[in-house]
């Protein structure tokens, strides 16, 4: 019951802004901007996409674009909320109580995640409806694969905050981007490979052995593609030993215990 007040409080301190409704608005308006997309007449390879495909290969794309700036903003409410709690005596506020720190950190964490992924369920949940109303096409898969996808804003919040108790806030943010930023380098790479045209041009790279680091590195973006498999409608080929989805729930429950001992020693 305790870890639940803090989530309610978390999510009231950060949906009574409002910037983030501002926020929010803006971002449906620009989903509600590609519309105009689904009405347009393109040509692929000689064949004349209909409504429906035109919507598949739009709202595929949204999906990523959503998926980023989410992570985005998830980063940037992680960064500073330990500092902005110490500065207003938020956590003094809730420590003074019984609550234990690790309720309240995870707590707080838990929080910044759901008020991000509901952001990013919205959008996607608006591109599903467009897609719907304007092409009458349904996507399978979409809205799981939002859900699927908010695993990554789990990691990269949890990430943030704990690099936020050893570097300044924006520093902190800054590496964590860069963690998932050197994930959708070496992924993207390794997906594009898979494909039929990589696997022409690049025979013989499809066959090499790969450098041990992008098997261990954080495979945000191997998720996401894993995810968006779901709206493909197609089985998702894994070129590493550890699906994805595996791969980051370690580092998820890695970065939450490591953040859970430092913050025991933190002083408040």
């Amino acid at each position: 019951m305790k870890s639940l007040k803090i989530i309610r409080f978390t999510l009231r301190d950060h949906t009574r802004h409002k910037s983030f409704y501002a926020v929010l608005a803006i971002g449906v308006l620009l989903v509600l901007t590609l519309r105009g997309c689904y009405e347009g007449t393109y040509v692929v390879n000689g064949h004349r996409l209909n409504s429906v495909e035109l919507a598949w290969h739009i709202s595929l794309s949204a999906f990523h674009v959503i998926c980023i700036a989410s992570m985005l903003i998830g980063v940037m409410l992680a960064m500073r909320f330990v500092r902005r709690d110490r500065e207003d005596g938020a956590v003094i506020m809730i420590l003074s109580r019984p609550v234990r720190r690790i309720e309240y950190v995870l707590s707080r964490v838990a929080g910044v995640w759901l008020v991000t992924a509901l952001f990013m369920f919205l959008l996607h949940a608006t591109i599903f409806l467009i897609t719907l109303t304007s092409a009458g096409g349904v996507l399978p898969g979409y809205l799981g694969a939002s859900l699927i996808a908010s695993v990554n804003l789990l990691f990269l919040i949890t990430l943030t905050v704990l690099l936020s108790l050893y570097l300044p806030d924006f520093v902190s943010g800054l590496v964590s981007i860069a963690v998932v930023g050197v994930s959708f380098i070496s992924d993207s790479v390794q997906q594009a490979l898979q494909t039929e045209l990589g696997q022409a041009v690049a025979p013989g790279i499809v066959d090499a052995k790969i450098a041990l680091w992008r098997i261990l590195w954080p495979k945000a973006a191997a998720l996401q593609f894993s995810a968006a498999a779901l709206i493909r409608q197609q089985a998702y080929i894994n070129p590493w030993p550890l699906h994805p989805a595996i791969n980051i729930l370690i580092y998820l429950t890695v970065a939450g215990v490591l953040l859970i001992v430092r913050f025991q020693r933190e002083e408040i």
